[in-house]
């Protein structure tokens, strides 16, 4: 992956496992949310 870091969300469990994460929805739905604002604002640098 391009980006690492840490997100904390009450929807998501502390004490799991990394396959249990990869096939969460909400860590799908905050990782496509996530790439989406990234790309878009990587987009606006470029035209700057």
């Amino acid at each position: 992956m391009l980006l690492h870091g840490v997100i904390d969300s009450p929807d998501i469990q502390l004490n799991v496992s990394r396959s249990y994460l990869q096939a969460d929805a909400n860590v799908k739905k905050i990782n496509a949310h996530i790439t989406r604002k990234v790309a878009d604002k990587l987009g606006e640098i470029v035209q700057e």
